[in-house]
């Protein structure tokens, strides 16, 4: 019968187990509303996180406006969505995204133009993939109270693929919307010019992360293999 001896090297690697493993760094990213690179922000350690709320309004003073190209990323607690603009529903070609604060009575992300809003036939996408929202909601905002909005969803970054989700006049929140990867946003009635909206702030709560074994499972581990050490020698004495 063939004995069942621990190594030293067997039991010094599963005692590295219960202590969870060699020590390693950790990069957290500051709670922040600032846009981040993408790149960095998939470098950092993600916390787990309730419902983070990414502000688009950047605290800009009446008047003021922000720039923020065809692509803009916004992080926070480490997790980044991404905001891209696009002059129409075909998705083919991309638009500047602004943000502003229009004499205080709108602030929020928009698409540069006469009046730097959501209007005519452009959109803004949220890409929520890193996320993975269980729920998500939006807050809208616009220069005059009767401009509407329109909410719509898809898994995919495909023209065609987004199914509508809400409708609704400025002021306030969309509430609880389906959950999906990505969001489009645009103005009501489509093409028109003379009306517009804002996006100022959505709000989402992250898939949480996969669990990871317990300590005390692992321990369960060891004691078994010494166990079966010890039960092997003696046996063969």
């Amino acid at each position: 019968m063939t004995n069942k001896v621990l190594t030293p090297g067997v039991v010094a690697a599963a005692l590295l187990m219960m202590a969870g493993g060699p020590a390693t760094a950790t990069s957290w990213a500051p709670t922040s509303a600032n846009p981040v690179s993408k790149a960095a922000s998939t470098a950092q350690a993600k916390p787990a996180s309730a419902d983070p709320t990414w502000n688009f309004t950047f605290g800009l003073s009446s008047g003021q406006t922000m720039t923020l190209g065809f692509t803009h990323n916004f992080t926070v607690d480490g997790l980044t969505i991404t905001a891209m603009g696009f002059t129409d529903p075909s998705l083919n070609t991309p638009a500047a995204l602004i943000a502003s604060n229009q004499s205080g009575q709108a602030s929020g992300l928009g698409i540069v133009g006469p009046n730097n809003q959501i209007n005519g036939t452009s959109v803004v996408v949220l890409d929520m993939s890193e996320v993975v929202p269980l729920t998500f909601s939006a807050q809208m905002s616009s220069v005059t109270g009767h401009d509407q909005w329109r909410v719509a969803g898809s898994n995919t970054l495909t023209a065609g693929s987004f199914q509508q989700l809400g409708l609704g006049t400025f002021p306030g929140s969309t509430g609880n919307l389906t959950p999906f990867k990505f969001y489009e946003f645009s103005n009501m009635p489509r093409g028109s010019n003379t009306t517009g909206v804002l996006i100022e702030a959505v709000n989402a709560t992250p898939t949480p992360p996969a669990p990871v074994p317990e300590p005390a499972t692992l321990g369960l581990l060891v004691l078994g293999l010494l166990g079966a050490g010890f039960s092997g020698r003696k046996r063969a004495n």
